[in-house]
């Protein structure tokens, strides 16, 4: 370590040295006044210890900050602390990983991925949209039914219907869904008609979000907005409310509303496309959940870097193409020609009509055009190593992500694993965390009556199709007639094997039974008339014979 210090010198002026702690220059001996002396640190040998040095400056600069702010009673902004926090972990962490190189920066990925940055990828980028909307287009497949629990229908239901129906709910909650999922959260804002203005709360709740007196009103639209047309502008900051740390108002921009019309039209000031909106008159929506109650974790954030790869190889492999379908010409001279000027004005009037006419050859003098043979990768297996680690990290099987994969439809294992996986969505994220807080907030606001208790049931998303249906029954029957003809009854009762093996219940069995016996008893009534008709057959005929002998002759014939 090194000293710097602050020298004054005997006409008055200063002078600032490094010098180590335990010297001082000679030349300023018997002439200068120490004034104050700081350690420094020796100046960093590579470019990784000044990565660590200035990071471990800025921790100390942030501590120095927080206690000066704490001694004189103010509360240091949070957002730069965090920010501050993030910039040195993130130094920390270079060094950690790969002390020799910045693969971030090496490789082009962005440090800091902004909202904006995620809006854009999702309205340009096939692959990003795919990966937002998955997830919600596939929870979403069918729409889930929502009654109360109580006999025949009731005036909850009744309202209910009739606004799914005119607002179309189910479609907007989706589009919530999709949009939240594109940045960090999302919201749905309820278009109440109480005529009040949307900075101003809701009647019906109260800042601890309950339901307070009863309240009326009547909803006249939803609009869905992402991240990058919300900004969080308030806070709950009162410990004791249920709401602590979630916003308590917002600022939304309405981005489709037409700024450059006449001021006579009303829409032509920034004030008519930016309102502050009360959070009673909205729904935040955040999904991937961590640490914060108001933002999600980005659907792309944890493949981003993947993103950007499949972007390169796909740009790349098109301009590689591009330019290897015209392979390029080179012109050398011939033999013996020695030391010539080559006219290139000439030349490239030739390649001009060459290539953008209908001349098909070079009128060349003393030299000879030979064609550049391109060097044409394939891109396929690139481009499924990266789609590979995208499904890795979606939880998502790849035949379902691309839809098909060589002409063939997921398997059923595959389609079976995701109907699970949405089917815990559904449960345990659209259902407590999309559908109940808007219906509750409905409810709240007097736009739905009341219920005294509802549920949401979803449709099952794995529907057996006839032609499985048809293959497990060909199945079971094929096994039941190994057992029977397999002589398998000596080890193992049918009783057993029913339950055990085919996986049927002891109702099921014991109906089977029944079932079996009724069936044995009409087939041995059946054979035992059968049998009876048989026998009395001849008689019935041998009587018939008679009688005709009978009427022929006139005589009676007595017939046992």
């Amino acid at each position: 370590m090194g000293m710097k210090i602050s020298i004054k010198k005997a006409d008055g002026g200063t002078q600032v040295v490094n010098r180590k702690a335990s010297q001082v220059p000679d030349f300023f001996k018997n002439t200068v006044e120490i004034r104050e002396a700081r350690e420094v640190p020796d100046p960093p040998k590579t470019p990784q210890d000044a990565v660590r040095t200035n990071a471990e400056r800025m921790a100390a600069n942030i501590s120095t900050q927080r206690d000066v702010f704490k001694s004189k009673g103010v509360a240091m902004n949070a957002q730069a602390l965090i920010e501050a926090d993030f910039l040195i972990r993130r130094s920390i962490l270079d060094i950690l990983l790969d002390p020799r190189h910045e693969i971030d920066k090496e490789c082009g990925y962005p440090a800091d991925i902004t909202p904006l940055m995620y809006h854009m990828l999702y309205e340009r980028d096939g692959l990003a949209k795919r990966i937002v909307d998955i997830l919600p287009d596939e929870s979403w497949a069918a729409d889930p039914d929502v009654f109360e629990n109580e006999g025949g229908e009731t005036s909850f239901e009744i309202a209910w219907e009739a606004l799914v129906k005119r607002l179309n709910i189910w479609h907007m909650l989706h589009r919530a869904d999709r949009l939240s999922g594109v940045a960090r959260f999302g919201i749905l804002l309820l278009g109440l008609g109480d005529g009040e203005d949307y900075s101003s709360p809701a009647d019906g709740i109260n800042e601890r979000g309950e339901k307070v007196g009863d309240a009326e009103n009547s909803l006249l639209f939803l609009r869905a907005f992402d991240e990058t047309l919300v900004r969080v502008n308030l806070r709950e900051s009162d410990v004791s409310n249920p709401r602590f740390g979630r916003p308590t108002l917002y600022t939304l921009i309405f981005k489709d509303l037409d700024i450059t019309e006449l001021a006579g039209s009303g829409i032509a000031t920034i004030g008519d496309v930016t309102k502050r909106v009360h959070w009673t008159r909205l729904i935040h929506l955040a999904d991937n959940r961590e640490m914060s109650e108001v933002y999600g974790v980005p659907r792309m954030k944890p493949m981003f870097n993947r993103i950007m790869d499949v972007r390169k190889v796909l740009s790349g492999s098109g301009e590689m193409f591009w330019k290897g379908a015209f392979p390029g010409i080179s012109f050398e001279l011939n033999p013996g020609v020695g030391d010539v000027e080559l006219d290139m004005d000439t030349i490239k009037e030739e390649m001009e009509r060459y290539q953008n006419g209908l001349q098909r050859y070079l009128a060349l003098t003393g030299m000879t055009a030979k064609s550049l043979a391109p060097t044409v990768a394939d891109p396929k297996e690139h481009l499924i190593a990266q789609l590979d680690q995208i499904c890795i990290a979606l939880g998502c099987p790849k035949r379902i992500f691309t839809g098909s994969e060589e002409g063939k439809l997921a398997s059923s294992q595959d389609a079976k694993s995701w109907a699970k996986r949405c089917a815990h969505r559904q449960q345990k994220y659209i259902t407590p965390m999309v559908i109940r807080p808007f219906i509750d907030r409905l409810v709240a606001l007097g736009v739905l009556p009341e219920p005294k208790q509802y549920d949401v049931f979803w449709p099952d998303l794995l529907v057996v199709t006839d032609q499985e249906k048809a293959n497990a029954a060909l199945i079971k029957t094929q096994a039941l007639q190994a057992y029977v003809t397999g002589g398998v009854d000596q080890i193992m009762s049918i009783e057993d094997f029913l339950e055990e093996v085919m996986g049927m219940s002891t109702d099921k069995i014991q109906e089977m039974e029944r079932g079996a016996k009724i069936d044995a008893g009409e087939k041995f009534e059946s054979s035992e008339l059968d049998h009876i008709e048989g026998a009395t057959a001849p008689a019935t005929t041998s009587f018939s014979a008679t009688s005709e002998v009978e009427a022929a002759s006139g005589e009676q014939i007595e017939v046992p």
